[in-house]
């Protein structure tokens, strides 16, 4: 089994981040939202996300991850290589 890391919600605020690239399962929470504005905060600038975890693909996230480039999906429930899914180019 992979091993899944929950990143921080505060990774919505880093807004000049451009490449995300880990090694295990990553689960990206739902969107922050701003204090002052009640705006969803997104990254605007992510253009590569690596081993998102298939739970984290949601319309809500990726509405987000508006120049997104690269991205590969993992399901981190499963020991079965074949449920890696290959890089995607957008």
């Amino acid at each position: 089994m992979h091993k899944t890391l929950i990143l921080p919600r505060d990774i919505w605020n880093m807004t000049q981040l451009r490449r995300l690239r880990l090694l295990s399962g990553n689960y990206l929470s739902k969107p922050k939202r701003s204090t002052t504005t009640d705006d969803v905060l997104g990254l605007s600038n992510l253009e590569e996300l690596s081993h998102l975890c298939f739970s984290s693909c949601t319309e809500e996230v990726f509405s987000c991850l508006p120049n997104i480039r690269k991205l590969s999906i993992l399901d981190a429930a499963s020991d079965d290589a074949s449920e890696y899914l290959k890089i995607w180019y957008i």
